[in-house]
């Protein structure tokens, strides 16, 4: 039980770092977001 409450945190805890990571790479590189825009 400890184990799947561990693992849905790391899995939250690595998506908001992921959302962080876009943000300020959209704030500080906007050519580099033009190209993840295409390929996603």
């Amino acid at each position: 039980m400890l184990v799947l409450l561990r693992n849905a945190l790391t899995k939250i805890f690595r998506n908001i770092s992921r959302c962080v990571d876009v943000n300020a790479s959209l704030r500080f590189m906007p050519r580099r977001r033009a190209r993840e825009g295409a390929t996603n």
